[in-house]
């Protein structure tokens, strides 16, 4: 049976990325231990992957180079971090999904360039693949968030564009390519504002929400039989910082 555990990540202000972790049973959260000794910039991405057992973990090092790392519950320590060569990034937080119908980690990020791009792996594979831009013609001010919407069968990608549009892209597993981006509205963004996307399985919903220039939380929804995209609606209370 595999191991019940919470597990926090994070970049200390000297550069490395530390964790710490509770299992029931436990009197409270471990001590903070660093994983390995690598200097990055804001915060790693992280996500369990059930078809290896493997913990996945991701961050930007301070020259833009994305690096990973891994570990297993078999007793043994974290890998080594490596290198993921072929594109620089900015320095804002890469987004990890798995996707349970292909049995497939993903990771996204905002290159230095403006693209997003993504690397996935599955089990069979040598390694992960290249870095690729999906839709390369636009460019993102924010790092990208991404969901798998199991009600569609989707991935779902979220990325707020340097005009501070709010984009949206899609990828079903039927042999097709990314969709186009497409903008949600003409309502406009904070730029440094990473979007936040869940799905609710009560509802086969896909929320999405994020800051808009003015700070006030905004929220829209999809789920299947609509025709498109709630409008964006703005949530009462307080406004969250813009950048």
């Amino acid at each position: 049976m595999a191991a019940l555990f919470a597990e926090v990540f994070a970049t200390t202000t000297d550069g490395p990325v530390a964790d710490t972790y509770y299992t029931p049973g436990m009197t409270g959260w471990s001590d903070w231990a660093n994983i390995g000794g690598r200097q990055f910039n804001a915060t790693p991405g992280a996500v369990h992957n059930p078809a290896t057992g493997a913990i996945e973990l991701f961050a930007v090092e301070r020259n833009g180079t994305m690096y990973h790392a891994y570990w297993f519950n078999d007793g043994k320590p974290w890998s080594d971090w490596l290198p993921l060569g072929g594109a620089t990034f900015t320095g804002s937080s890469p987004s990890l999904v798995y996707n349970p119908s292909t049995k497939t980690a993903e990771v996204f990020a905002t290159t230095t360039d403006g693209p997003v791009a993504h690397t996935y792996y599955t089990p069979g594979m040598t390694g992960w693949s290249d870095w690729s831009a999906i839709n390369g013609d636009y460019r993102f001010a924010s790092a990208p968030s991404a969901v798998y919407n199991p009600a569609t069968d989707a991935i779902e990608l979220f990325a707020t564009g340097r005009d501070t549009s709010l984009y949206h892209a899609y990828w079903f597993n039927n042999g097709k390519p990314w969709s186009a981006w497409e903008a949600l509205g003409s309502t406009k963004f904070a730029a440094g504002r990473i979007p936040a996307a869940l799905f609710s399985p009560s509802s086969n919903t896909v929320d999405l929400f994020t800051a808009g220039t003015n700070g006030a939380v905004n929220h829209t929804s999809y789920k299947p039989g609509m025709t498109g995209w709630t409008p964006l609606d703005t949530l009462p209370g307080t406004t969250l910082p813009t950048s």
